[in-house]
């Protein structure tokens, strides 16, 4: 057992805002309310925040390809 429970890897994504008119808050919402529903770390303002500790095997490759086709839509 870690000394700190919630200790786990978390992926940090950011990209140029401006050009993709896309913050992490707008990600976020199209992610949540995408099929299947996937959730990030509340508030993130500057950058994308991916907790793993609840994923599947498979489940880095579906968040991936969400990600990407909600920024290749931008």
């Amino acid at each position: 057992m870690p000394a700190i429970a919630n200790a786990v890897p978390h992926l940090h994504v950011s990209w140029d805002y401006e050009k993709r008119t896309l913050n992490p808050s707008q990600m976020a919402d199209r992610l949540r309310d995408g099929e299947p529903s996937i959730e990030v770390a509340p508030n993130s303002r500057r950058e994308l925040v991916i907790g793993v500790w609840m994923m599947q095997p498979g489940d880095d490759a579906l968040v991936g390809q969400r990600i990407r086709e909600i920024l290749a839509a931008t």
